[in-house]
């Protein structure tokens, strides 16, 4: 069995299953951030599963269906053009191999939980009753089909790739937010590799001033841990990144998402941020108490004074 891999393959479609590290939303307790890093599991489902046409994104005509359809990308140090449609037909699950991958998931516990891009991969994942859904940025504003994932009551992560805060707002308003609260929505950039002009982590900021209580995380698609960090230290929850086995195996993703020791130190590192973020409360630490009989000035005699002694000037 080939488990434990999983790349996202293409620019909006996705093929293979996926392994993210996030937060559980089903965790988090009122006025404290969940604790990070529960393992999860995270699937994504190509849309052309099906075998038939799909739009590749919500505006335009391109069809990932359509096998005169070209994708170029670079793979393995090389440049590779094929035709869309056979590279994700080579990542394509049959229904028993997402089970197996959810029994796996739960041997090690991880939490397993997927993006579906239609209606019959949600009724798959409602079969496999995961505890959560997410939703890509290429269905940010496919509202038809969100307001059917938010039918179900299970809690939603958004991401927000390629949108503005307009389209932000009418997608939480279609869920039902802030009257539903197990809603997160995830800053994301969709560039794969995400340069540093284009992240533009202040984002973390606009979206918590602009729906007060609302969980806001950080989608990584950078190289590195410097993004993850200062979203940490923005107050981001939720964190997504991308991660292989290989640099080196066959995909477009590969070359530049994080490899297991990558995201190890990605991982160790946002915890830390979180840890050094602290509460705000200005006071000092336990062991500032102790340094302030050590450093603060004071008055002190240069002979000992026996008890009951007058001071005259």
């Amino acid at each position: 069995r080939r488990i434990g891999i999983g790349r996202r393959d293409g620019p909006e479609c996705y093929g293979q299953w996926q392994n993210f590290a996030k937060f559980d939303l089903r965790h988090r307790k009122p006025g404290r951030s969940p604790d990070p890093f529960l393992p999860l599991l995270h699937a994504r489902f190509c849309p052309c599963r099906l075998r038939r046409p799909c739009l590749v994104r919500g505006v335009g005509t391109t069809l990932c269906g359509d096998p005169e359809q070209l994708f170029t990308y670079f793979s393995q140090g090389k440049e590779v053009t094929e035709p869309m449609l056979d590279m994700f037909q080579r990542m394509e699950l049959k229904e028993n191999d997402w089970l197996t991958i959810q029994n796996y998931a739960r041997e090690i516990g991880i939490t397993f939980f997927s993006t579906p891009q239609n209606i019959t991969d949600l009724e798959l994942l409602l079969k496999l009753s995961v505890p959560a859904l997410k939703v890509g940025s290429d269905d940010l504003t496919n509202l038809p089909l969100i307001e059917r994932y938010a039918s179900e009551g299970l809690p939603l992560i958004l991401s927000t790739g390629m949108a503005n805060l307009a389209e932000v707002d009418e997608a939480l308003a279609l869920v039902g937010w802030p009257q539903r609260s197990n809603v997160s929505v995830l800053v994301c950039t969709s560039q794969y590799p995400t340069p540093a002009a284009d992240v533009n982590i202040q984002r973390v900021r606009t979206l918590q001033d602009a729906f007060p209580g609302l969980v806001v995380g950080f989608s990584d698609h950078t190289e590195g841990n410097d993004a993850a960090i200062m979203a940490a230290a923005l107050g981001a929850q939720v964190y997504e990144k991308h991660f292989t086995l290989d640099h080196n195996s066959v995909g477009p993703d590969h070359w530049f998402s994080s490899n297991i020791e990558e995201l190890n130190s990605w991982v160790k590192a946002i915890r830390q941020a979180h840890v050094m973020r602290g509460t705000g409360i200005v006071r000092p630490s336990v062991k500032e108490l102790e340094m302030r009989v050590l450093a603060r000035r004071s008055v002190v005699a240069l002979q000992d004074i026996q008890k009951g002694t007058f001071f005259t000037p």
